[in-house]
């Protein structure tokens, strides 16, 4: 079980789902090595994934806290 009590594939079937995001009508969703992305409307959420290869280390919700707080940041979330 993951931190908040919900499976990994939990969150990923909640996000994808249209019926998670008021007003939308398609949920794209992307996958990669590190991330799941999903596209609702105007808005994209970014779920990392809980890996560990040698470049880097998401392998703790600790861990991918700390990446997401320094990219929001640095502004690399700021979407125009």
């Amino acid at each position: 079980m993951e931190e908040g009590g919900l499976q990994l594939e939990e969150k990923v079937a909640f996000l994808s789902s249209v019926a998670s995001h008021h007003g939308v009508e398609d949920v794209k969703v992307k996958e990669t090595r590190m991330s799941w992305v999903f596209m609702a409307g105007n808005r994209v959420y970014k779920l990392k994934k809980p890996v560990r290869y040698p470049y880097l280390d998401y392998s703790t919700p600790e861990k991918r806290r700390q990446v997401c707080s320094q990219l929001f940041q640095q502004g690399r979330w700021a979407w125009r």
